[in-house]
């Protein structure tokens, strides 16, 4: 008898168990649900890796160039005006370290943070792999007045350029994640547009994008700190104004390139001519389980699950699956018929 009244106790504990962890779960798909949203970690983490290669080609690009650019600076618009002020340099570094911080606490607070940080993260690759191509391809003279003091002293005996000379270099930025001591003698060669630049604007854009309407004023006030610190940035001769020019002109137009492209139904994305572009198909892949019209810019906990599901949210989640594969079904379905009349010798 005592055997028979363990038995059942244990199938309590079993059956308690089991529907704690079957609520827990429900819950997670209900909150998903109502975001609209789903969590793809696989597209993060390949997003992330990127990020990891494009920041590691900037730094190993300095490292490698530094050695190799002139150190006589060319000719500037705003150098000629404005005399250097090599004091501000820390108030640029420090505006585009704030726009940062702003920005991932606002994608921390956001409902869709996941997705936009994978926006976000994937921009800024693209953008600081172009960045590490062109700084390789076509190095300029730092603008500095006292290049032989701002900068470090050149190796120019090909026996001093060892592979750990690089290494110690590349360690050294990787440490300090692209930031270098500005009291001390620097890497430079890092021009033609400007990192810090690319950093404050995608940070700007990212912010009065997303941030919900009753905190608009956070996007005022980054807005502000970006161009203070893209001033100080020129004030402090650390990039010359076609730098910043660029900077900007690039970062506004793959961020725009980038919502351009997901706002576009996903039934006719894949007949504008930006869907031949590279950027354009992988953006297509990471938004394509992404519903759009229930984008919602809303703060909420990090893990809100106290709201109970109701029976019509459960009937709702699982309509919701079913319509979403279809969806995906017809989409391909569409694709290839379309590919099939413009090009008729291919068997759909």
């Amino acid at each position: 008898m005592r055997r028979e009244q363990g038995e059942r106790e244990n199938n309590a504990i079993r059956r308690e168990k089991k529907d704690k962890t079957t609520s827990v779960v429900i819950l997670f798909s209900v909150a998903r649900m109502r975001s609209e949203v789903p969590w793809e970690p696989l597209k993060l983490l390949g997003v992330v890796l990127f990020s990891i290669f494009s920041a590691s080609a900037n730094w190993a690009a300095l490292a490698y160039i530094h050695d190799y650019v002139d150190l006589n600076p060319i000719e500037d618009t705003l150098s000629n005006l404005i005399p250097q002020q090599s004091w501000t340099a820390y108030y640029g570094d420090l505006a585009a370290l704030l726009c940062t911080i702003a920005m991932l606490i606002m994608i921390i607070l956001h409902q869709h943070r996941l997705v936009i940080f994978r926006r976000v993260v994937y921009i800024s690759s693209w953008l600081y792999m172009m960045r590490a191509i062109t700084m390789v391809v076509t190095r300029l003279p730092p603008p500095y007045n006292d290049d032989q003091v701002k900068c470090r002293a050149q190796l120019r005996n090909m026996t001093e350029l060892t592979f750990d000379v690089y290494y110690d270099r590349f360690m050294e930025l990787a440490k300090n994640v692209g930031f270098q001591d500005r009291t001390k003698p620097i890497l430079c060669g890092d021009l033609l547009f400007s990192g810090h630049t690319l950093l404050m604007v995608v940070s700007a854009l990212a912010i009065r994008e997303y941030i919900p309407t009753k905190h608009y004023a956070w996007s005022y006030v980054s807005s502000c700190v970006s161009v203070i610190g893209v001033l100080c940035m020129l004030v402090s001769r650390t990039n010359y104004s076609v730098d910043v020019i660029l900077a900007y002109w690039l970062a506004s137009f793959v961020f725009t390139l980038y919502h351009s492209v997901i706002e576009v139904d996903k039934s006719i994305r894949f007949e504008g001519v930006s869907y031949w572009l590279w950027f354009a198909q992988i953006t297509e892949w990471l938004e394509r389980n992404v519903h759009h019209d229930c984008f919602e810019n809303r703060f909420e906990f990090l893990f809100d699950l106290r709201a109970k599901p109701t029976p019509h949210e459960m009937w709702e989640l699982e309509r919701d699956r079913e319509a979403r594969e279809q969806a995906v079904l017809d989409a391909e379905r569409r694709k290839a018929k379309f590919r099939s009349e413009v090009d008729p010798e291919i068997d759909i």
